[in-house]
């Protein structure tokens, strides 16, 4: 249990720390090297969109290959479809981070199961 005393005290701390120079913005803080990240755009279509998301994600793949992410299994990246909220997809394990194409990624129903894109590759489910 926290004393009020303590409570106090690690208010008091917080507001001690020096202000940051220049407050990140929402898509600055996720960005990568300096860099903001775009605004998800509008789409006109599912498939549009769902298009921009499978690039967007094959790109966050690489950039883990190329930061070094890739050691052992070395887990995944998901995203949910943009149209059936019921599906992610997610990379496969048997690619490494640097390879990743859209093309091997994997659509999964939230019981595991393969319902689109790559069906060759396994999944990282157990």
């Amino acid at each position: 249990m926290v004393s009020e005393n303590n409570s106090r005290q690690t208010t008091a701390n917080i507001e001690n720390l020096p202000k940051p120079k220049h407050v990140l913005s929402p898509l600055e803080a996720m960005g990568h090297r300096g860099l903001a990240v775009d605004a998800i755009p509008k789409s006109e279509s599912y498939a549009t969109q769902r298009q921009w998301t499978l690039e967007y994600l094959a790109g966050a793949c690489r950039v883990f290959g190329r930061e070094g992410y890739a050691k052992g299994i070395a887990g995944h990246i998901s995203v949910r479809d943009p149209e059936f909220h019921d599906r992610f997809w997610i990379n496969p394990l048997a690619v490494h981070f640097s390879m990743m194409t859209i093309s091997d990624l994997i659509c999964l129903d939230m019981q595991g199961n393969v319902v689109g894109g790559n069906r060759r590759q396994p999944t990282q489910l157990v």
